[in-house]
């Protein structure tokens, strides 16, 4: 998972690795540019999709965080960046 800053703003990016995908059933994963005041801009992908990115999130005036889920319970998140 990753943050990007382009085109004025933020966006978060998730990858499922084939390792984990061949080893688990259906799955769902989602990614989300989430600030400190726990707004959140979240985009979900569609079933079994191993790439997914956010919207675009009009976050640069504030500290955020990419953060990721993946069905089952799996997440992780960037460092903040301000």
């Amino acid at each position: 998972m990753k943050q990007f800053k382009g085109c004025n703003k933020n966006w978060g990016y998730i990858y499922v690795w084939d390792s984990w995908k061949s080893g688990h059933g259906s799955f769902t994963a989602s990614v989300a540019i989430t600030r400190g005041d726990g707004s959140i801009d979240e985009n979900s992908g569609a079933r079994g999709q191993q790439e997914v990115w956010s919207n675009g999130a009009n976050t640069l005036q504030f500290c955020t965080s990419a953060i990721g889920f993946v069905s089952g319970g799996h997440y992780g998140q960037t460092e903040e960046r301000c």
